[in-house]
């Protein structure tokens, strides 16, 4: 059958060029006679043996989605015949990450990612050679709706952008997606927008401002919706008059149920930020990230009529035709040129390597993404880097290399570079002697927004070890590798002394939630130097509370494994990330003197013991101390007796806590005797003469009674006691180590 397309992409049934009747749920109908049909858009299978199946009518359908995608048809005529057909190659570029190289111009930027994806994977398992590969009718046609509706979403969105006022009072906010939400008429704060994720479809301005008008002055609630049913997209918008109530507000409502939904806050990113230049920059990244291209503007417009649309087109074109690249951005003299050259060569590139045959010569050449040689072979088994090959050689490279640009078609990807490499560098050990090696001690728990430290608050550290020697890679051309650091999944099942695999270190990446921010934020690349390495301002933008095992892991991995040889990625301990806002909640070890009551463990922040202990005037853990030197039993009444685990457990947690150096005296006249107090009112020495000053061991069971029945009257006439300002008059060595003993 034909189907034809109008310009609003309508499909209409054109006419039934060839039918047959058969039965209903048949598994294939054999025809005994040849194939017929178009034979561009029939199934192999069925044109070389002669039988017709359901997965046959599969993959002619693929064929016509790849055609939709390509915006062309799947063959190529030159002089009245049929040069060649495209599906192999559409296969073999989706297979490869190559979408880019065929599909329609324009079209990618039309289409919102996830649709893109969902959309090329159901065309290319539909045009699979094997028929049992092949998806059934059912399962592409919920794929194409769930593809469907991810672009509706998507146009919803950008419609309802472009029926906003746009004003010079706008500002508009770019959150984790393109989505745009316009603010006219009010003077509001820039950096007070938050967005609204996991909403209820029936969700209505009325419900957030209800929801977060008590945090402070709202501008502006925005939910975005569907245009034709009118329901909620799932997020929105909430603009409030000062930050303050922002703040407020996320620190609140963030992770909050509502409508039986948890809802997900973040603030919103300006719409500048939208636009800067990261590096940096990735292969995939749009060709405007470039420094001096700016978005939709001359050199944008006129690298893409070249096709040259990502960093990845640039780079390649760069490699393959340098001039044409020099004409369009200006001349090698120019300093346009030098900068965005220079930006673009700090790229981060993949680990695919591909390779090329040439038969002819005997060489095999070795390419990476953006086609730049990366090694070569003269005799199929030894394969050399480019730095081991001599002018000669070179020169060969240089020449054949130029042959492979003209039939790119022809190369293949290489699934494992330690295979390629293998005489190189010599048979490899099942366990590789290079590792990246974590060299702090991490903390159990992190909260986000806040920099990555080690236990002791000092930088990461991180180092490049060779197992066998078990020393740091100080010299050679691994010991400045750049590496980039990611985060893992806690379940990590391999041991630390185990091998594993790059695509069992992968599997384990967390990527970020729909709707959220990446987990990581901050200096991901970071080049060793000697070896080693500090990270450098990174902080997590999302909990761990979501994961099954409630935990993350921190990564570490060579950016480019190109070079030919296995390095084991880091792994560090698991931790967990919980919200800013728990870190106001959060247990101190060891506390100090002036922290609140409730830092304590078992005395939670607003609960009854808390509640209780400051109804007894008992607020920080300096006045938790005081009373129970004071007065013991009656702590004890309030925590539940001595035999409590609760009250084993706080006093436990506040004898570690962290005294200040102030030392008091009490003279007790009628007995001669004189008293050293610390500042929870501890005794820590005494003198009986006078002068002789003596720490609690020194003293005699008689002395000690003394002082414990002295120590009593104290407590009761706290005024008399004077501070010490000059230590030197009474401490003596004894009596200085006893003023930071345990309690």
């Amino acid at each position: 059958m034909s189907w034809l397309l109008d310009e609003n992409w309508t499909a209409k049934l054109s006419d039934f060029g060839l039918s047959k009747v058969g039965p209903a749920n048949q598994a294939h109908t054999y025809l005994v006679s040849h194939g017929v049909g178009t034979f561009v858009y029939c199934d192999p299978l069925y044109m070389e043996l002669g039988f017709l199946t359901k997965e046959s009518d599969v993959y002619s359908f693929g064929v016509v989605l790849l055609e939709v995608l390509c915006g062309r048809l799947c063959y190529e005529y030159h002089d009245g015949e049929l040069t060649k057909i495209l599906v192999p190659k559409w296969r073999r570029c989706y297979t490869m990450k190559m979408l880019d190289d065929i599909i329609l111009p324009g079209l990618k930027e039309q289409m919102e990612a996830g649709s893109l994806k969902s959309y090329s994977a159901i065309a290319y398992q539909c045009v699979k050679k094997d028929r049992n590969d092949r998806p059934t009718m059912a399962v592409v046609l919920k794929e194409l709706e769930f593809s469907l509706q991810q672009q509706e979403i998507f146009e919803n969105s950008h419609q309802m952008d472009q029926s906003l006022d746009h004003n010079q009072d706008q500002v508009a906010y770019v959150p984790t997606h393109v989505d745009v939400v316009a603010d006219s008429g009010y003077n509001i704060d820039e950096n007070s927008v938050l967005r609204v994720s996991n909403l209820s479809e029936d969700t209505r301005e009325s419900d957030l401002l209800d929801l977060f008008g008590s945090f402070g002055k709202v501008s502006r609630v925005y939910v975005a919706k569907n245009q034709r049913t009118g329901m909620s997209l799932g997020y929105g918008f909430v603009s409030f008059m000062r930050r303050e109530g922002a703040e407020r507000a996320i620190a609140m409502v963030n992770g909050y149920g509502y409508d039986n939904h948890v809802l997900s806050i973040e603030w919103a990113v300006p719409s500048a930020t939208y636009t800067t230049k990261p590096c940096p920059l990735s292969l995939g990244d749009k060709i405007w990230r470039l420094e001096n291209i700016a978005k939709d503007g001359v050199l944008q417009k006129r690298l893409e009529s070249y096709r040259i649309y990502t960093l990845k087109d640039f780079l390649q074109v760069y490699n393959i035709n340098e001039s044409l690249l020099c004409s369009i951005l200006g001349g090698p003299n120019n300093n346009k040129w030098k900068a965005i050259i220079k930006h673009a060569k700090e790229c981060i590139l993949d680990d695919k390597v591909y390779t090329y045959s040439c038969v002819a010569e005997g060489i095999g050449l070795l390419f990476n993404s953006i086609l730049d040689v990366v090694g070569a072979t003269f005799d199929g088994e030894t394969h050399l880097s480019m730095n081991q090959l001599n002018d000669f050689q070179k020169s060969m490279v240089e020449r054949l290399k130029h042959q492979v640009f003209k039939d790119l078609d022809g190369m293949i990807p290489v699934d494992e570079v330690e295979r390629a490499f293998e005489k190189y560098i010599g048979k490899l050990p099942s366990t590789t002697s290079l590792q990246l090696r974590f060299q702090s001690t991490f903390r159990s728990t992190y909260f986000t927004g806040s920099k990555i430290e080690s236990e002791d608050n000092s930088a990461i550290k991180l180092a490049l070890f060779d197992v066998t020697s078990n020393q740091i890679v100080s010299d050679g051309p691994f010991s400045s590798l750049k590496i980039v650091i990611v985060l893992l999944d806690d379940e990590f099942s391999v041991d630390d002394h185990e091998d594993w695999s790059e695509s069992d270190f992968d599997a384990k990446v967390v990527y970020a939630r729909l709707g959220k921010m990446p987990f990581l934020a901050g200096t991901l690349v970071i080049n060793l130097k000697e070896g080693v390495a500090d990270l450098g301002d990174i902080m997590y933008t999302d909990n761990s509370s979501w994961r099954r095992s409630r935990k993350f892991r921190l990564g570490a991995k060579v950016h480019n494994a190109n070079a030919g040889v296995r390095i084991r990625e880091a792994r560090s301990e698991a931790f967990i990330v919980k919200d800013q806002r728990g870190e106001s909640y959060k247990k101190h070890h060891p506390p100090s003197l002036g922290d609140d009551i409730w830092r304590l463990e078992k005395i939670a922040k607003y609960g009854a013991l808390h509640k209780q202990l400051t109804q007894w005037k008992i607020y920080t853990l300096k006045d938790f101390l005081l009373v129970y030197n004071t007065n013991e039993s009656l702590l004890c009444s309030l925590l539940g007796g001595p035999n409590n685990d609760i009250w084993k457990a706080i006093i436990k947690h506040a004898k570690e806590c962290i005294l200040d150096d102030k030392v008091y005296m009490y003279n007790c006249v009628a007995d001669g005797i004189r008293l050293l107090l610390n500042s929870i009112l501890d005794v820590v020495g005494a003198t009986f003469d006078g002068e002789t000053h003596l720490s609690m061991n020194q003293l005699s069971d008689f002395q000690k009674s003394m002082v414990e029945r002295l120590k009593h009257q104290v407590y009761k006439d706290l005024d008399v006691m004077i501070p010490i300002d000059d230590l030197s008059v009474v401490a003596t060595p004894v009596l200085a180590a006893n003023l930071h003993a345990d309690l």
